[in-house]
């Protein structure tokens, strides 16, 4: 039985091959290497920060979630432009 996205959107536990095959891992990234560099970032920002140690954690987790379900190193929030001013009418 194959997880859906969706599915694991909703549950803690990730199956393992929705780990196996991240979308990282699928577009040939170093996935890893670029998560343990966050996690150790994460870590010593918080230190540095004085977060206690449960918070830090918490922040891993929610790290290694999100990129067990999203590519490593694109943005998430696309950058939106701002809508056309409206021109004042001219002569006629």
């Amino acid at each position: 039985m194959t997880a859906s996205h969706s599915d694991a959107e909703h549950s803690w536990l990730l199956p393992p091959e929705m780990l196996e095959n991240s979308p990282s891992k699928a577009h040939g990234l170093d996935e890893k290497t670029y998560r343990r560099r966050t996690a150790i970032f994460i870590e010593t920002a918080g230190l540095q920060l004085k977060f206690p140690r449960l918070t830090i954690a918490t922040a891993q987790v929610f790290f290694q979630r999100f990129y067990a379900l999203h590519r490593c190193g694109v943005p998430v929030v696309q950058k939106r432009t701002a809508p056309p001013r409206p021109t004042a009418p001219g002569p006629t």
